[in-house]
């Protein structure tokens, strides 16, 4: 059995087999609980999260507005509910991810939301938890954990279990049809014999772009559109495991702040599948080599216009809003490397006293003071 930062590498091998389980699964507990999904009347639903939890609403995003059809914002907890929980307009779904089901202000939005008139959905592991209590209700969804690592599967899985969220509320409210549904459910499949692939074409490629840049002091992760959030997701996994400086930034906005500090001794990831971003990549990436630093793209086998220093690619077709789940299961191979090499072994915690102290600020928190009266 795996130990140390070796229980990343094997739970990103149970990733294929978390997507296929997962549509079937998943959406299976989501149809048993489909009377929290309401018919009609959604004006706008919030996807509300914490660190991996927020990054996998940030990527589901735009699934929600192609399969739904209703507006749909990915809020940072602490945001939503000390500030825009007090704006909610009527029709408001929020979707309330934590799979712990413990996170103080997830607990929180989900507690104010209520209050403030909307429906409200607990998405986590843990039924029973104090998340899913404050819900409406729970769907929920389970994921093997092999031990503590930087989380991958359980990103994967909340990802996967948002999107088909989204698939089975465009039933219901008629947006989609079945025969929509079964086009959906077949990319996402497609999904995991990419990520399959993927991870087996590009071990090697990766170790040695990882080993040509192991004493970086700094990443940046750049991402747009549903790949946004892999920026961070990307940049989370740097600091996670390695404990490196890794920045996410907006991929437009590299050229309007961090090109400033960027150089020979810079490496940056891009994650650029093809769509909306792409081309602005390609363009992007030219000024990178202009200023000589270090570019290492993520993206789709046969977008041949971006001239990058490295390229981490996979197999087209998917539509964009399903890359996240290939480019996450690839940036995490990047994150288990970049360890391996500069000689990670564990990413435990220092002491008992600081996970101690750690998950005591996470979860033992005062919320707002109008829940408290």
């Amino acid at each position: 059995m795996a130990t140390g930062i070796d229980i990343m590498r094997e739970e990103l091998a149970l990733t294929p087999e978390v997507i296929r389980k997962g549509v079937t699964d998943f959406e299976a507990a989501i149809r048993e609980k489909a009377h929290l999904l309401p018919e009609s009347g959604i004006k706008k639903i919030y996807a509300v999260g914490c660190g991996d939890s927020l990054f996998a609403a940030q990527a589901a995003r735009y699934t929600f507005l192609d399969l739904t059809g209703v507006d749909c914002v990915a809020c940072e907890a602490l945001e939503f509910c000390r500030y825009e929980a007090d704006h909610l307009p009527e029709g408001s779904l929020v979707l309330v991810i934590s799979y712990s089901g413990t996170v103080a202000r997830t607990v929180e939005s989900a507690l104010i939301a209520k209050k403030r008139g909307a429906a409200v959905i607990a998405v986590t592991g843990n039924p029973d938890s104090p998340l899913a209590r404050a819900a409406e209700g729970a769907l929920c969804y389970q994921v093997v954990s092999l031990g503590y690592a930087p989380g991958t599967i359980s990103f994967t899985a909340a990802l996967l279990m948002l999107q088909l969220c989204a698939l089975q509320i465009g039933l219901r409210t008629g947006h989609l049809g079945e025969e929509d549904a079964q086009r959906e459910r077949a990319w996402l499949l497609r999904a995991a014999d990419t990520v399959e692939e993927a991870l087996a074409e590009n071990e090697q490629g990766v170790r040695e772009i990882c080993a040509g840049c192991a004493d970086a002091e700094q990443f940046t992760v750049l991402g747009a559109g549903p790949n946004q959030s892999m920026a961070h997701f990307g940049a989370a996994k740097l600091v996670e495991g390695k404990r490196i400086d890794g920045i996410p930034q907006d991929l437009e906005e590299w050229a309007h702040l961090k090109f400033f500090v960027s150089g020979p001794d810079t490496s940056i990831l891009i994650c650029a599948p093809q769509g909306g971003g792409y081309s602005r990549a390609v363009e992007l990436i030219r000024e990178m080599n202009f200023i000589g630093a270090n570019s290492i793209l993520f993206t789709e086998r046969g977008l041949d216009r971006a001239e990058a220093s490295h390229r981490i690619t996979y197999a087209p077709g998917l539509p964009e809003r399903y890359t996240p789940l290939v480019i996450s299961a690839l940036l995490g191979l990047f994150g288990y490397h970049i360890c391996k090499v500069s000689g990670v072994e564990s990413c435990d915690f220092a002491s008992d006293e600081a996970k101690e102290e750690h998950y005591n600020t996470l979860h033992n928190s005062a919320y707002r003071e109008d829940l408290q009266k």
